[in-house]
């Protein structure tokens, strides 16, 4: 048995998704893919224009310092030659031992970067002294500069790895050095320009590479001569000969590389001084040079993300709006057709389905039934039993029909007062007939508090093929006469129109 107030109203179904909801969201989505992708090129561009900016810097300082270096080595080498050839010519008229430490004071206090002029005899001692007359008590014999020369006739200027000179008081130096040669070949002695370190490393200190910056000067040998932050690579004296970053330097006469080597990872540029064989490395780090570019990124990614996020919470937001918009004019739309009441479909919307129904059946020859449902005796119930009652035994009689039609075409409808209808596409009398007697038999199976007797229903029902020259009356006329004869004969009861 079917327990009263039953609810005869299907589920609501949810509307269909609005395309507009739906390009809100792909538009929002597409909005914010552009703007990512805008911004993470905009960065990239950023990063390589940091990128390209630290290339040139280094790249133009480089060039500088071995410019400045390179002029001042020329200045050197006309202060060996000028040596060179006034030594000879002393040597030649045996001019006096003041005469040539004249000659090397006054070449060392002009030559700018040349802390010291001295000049070796044969066995390696001093003999002349720009520092001081009479010269310094020393043998330099077994200094490198002086073995290459005296074991080799044909031997360049030399330029020498870091040495130390005592008037220097403990501050190195390099040596330019030169053979002197008699006119009959033999071996005379050396001349040796020694350059202080300090002086060189107040040129590479003279240019800006940033707080991390390193510039550094390196002997052909593979010698660190000096650097201009400390002792970043080992400091002076410092033999780079084995380390793959050597073979680099020598490799080319200039170039740029990453050398991952080094932590942090360092921006390696390099070039060869001028007609020298020293080399001149800047070093700037990965991270210094990016950290800008990573402080603007993250503010801008940040800030962009906060757009996109807002973006997305509005899109969402207004996806929420229109689907709530759509359900509420849906939920009107199925208010307007339905019987507050019941919940069936009323009456506007049964005669606008039936006639749908009817002229889609004339079109394919398909069958149609209709019933005519009227609760018995309902006027008399209505009067005993009051209006509440009466209004709880429609909705229990309504929630029968709806829960005994089970197909999506089929409709039930509140036609008036205590009168229901079904319409059922696609069926014959015996279907119809065996519908109706089911909801018959649920309606009677209903019971009420305080109503003794059973509520039943009388159902009139027509099933017939529609024609293009038939009206609809005709199916509305017919199982209206079904249900009168139903009445007529008892009540209770399903009659089938002929």
């Amino acid at each position: 048995m079917m327990p009263a107030g039953t609810d005869p109203a299907r589920a609501f179904d949810r509307p269909p998704v609005p395309w507009k909801a739906n390009a809100a969201l792909v538009g929002t989505a597409v909005i914010i893919l552009l703007m990512l992708s805008l911004v993470a090129y905009t960065q990239w561009e950023m990063r390589q224009e940091a990128w390209l900016r630290a290339e040139q810097t280094s790249q133009n300082v480089l060039r500088t310092v071995a410019a400045h270096i390179d002029t001042q080595a020329q200045v050197i080498g006309f202060a060996l030659d000028v040596t060179a050839n006034g030594i000879a010519a002393m040597d030649g008229r045996n001019a006096q031992p003041d005469e040539a430490h004249d000659l090397v004071s006054d070449i060392a206090r002009k030559a700018g970067l040349v802390g010291v002029v001295l000049v070796l005899d044969a066995d390696g001692s001093v003999r002349v002294d720009s520092a001081q007359h009479p010269p310094r008590t020393a043998n330099l014999a077994t200094q490198d500069y002086f073995s290459v020369h005296r074991g080799n006739p044909a031997s360049d200027d030399y330029l020498s790895q870091p040495v130390f000179f005592e008037h220097d008081k403990g501050e190195p130096s390099f040596v330019l050095s030169r053979r002197l040669t008699s006119p009959d070949g033999a071996f005379r002695g050396v001349i040796v320009l020694g350059i202080p370190l300090r002086f060189v490393a107040d040129i590479l200190r003279s240019v800006e590479l940033g707080p991390d910056g390193n510039i550094m000067l390196i002997s052909s040998k593979g010698i660190i001569y000096s650097e201009s932050k400390g002792a970043r690579w080992g400091g002076t004296g410092t033999d780079l000969s084995s380390t793959a970053l050597f073979q680099i330097l020598t490799s080319r006469p200039e170039g740029m590389f990453v050398d991952k080597n080094q932590r942090p990872a360092n921006l390696v540029s390099f070039a060869h001084v001028g007609g020298t064989e020293m080399i001149l490395a800047a070093t700037m780090s990965v991270e210094s040079i990016l950290i800008d570019w990573w402080r603007r990124m993250a503010i801008i990614g940040v800030l962009s993300l906060v757009v996109c996020a807002a973006l997305a919470v509005f899109a969402v937001l207004l996806h929420r709006e229109l689907l709530r918009r759509v359900a509420a004019e849906a939920r009107l739309g199925q208010l307007s057709i339905t019987d507050g009441l019941t919940g069936l479909a009323n009456r506007r919307h049964f005669d606008e389905r039936l006639r749908l129904e009817w002229r889609r059946a004339a079109r394919t020859g398909a069958p149609l039934a209709l019933l005519f449902i009227d609760a018995d005796h309902f006027k008399a119930l209505n009067d005993e039993f009051g209006h509440a009652k009466g209004d709880e035994v429609l909705k229990s009689v309504a929630g029968c029909i709806a829960v005994s039609i089970r197909r999506p075409g089929d409709l039930a409808a509140r036609f008036g007062g205590e009168e229901f209808a079904v319409i059922l596409p696609d069926t014959g009398p015996e279907a119809a007939l065996g519908l109706a007697q089911t909801i018959r038999a649920r309606i009677e199976d209903l019971s009420f508090a305080g109503v003794p007797r059973p509520v039943t229903v009388s159902i009139g029902i027509k099933a017939m093929r529609p024609a293009p020259d038939i009206a609809v009356s005709t199916l509305l006329e017919a199982a209206d006469k079904a249900l009168y004869q139903a009445k007529a004969a008892g009540r209770n009861r399903a009659i089938l129109a002929d």
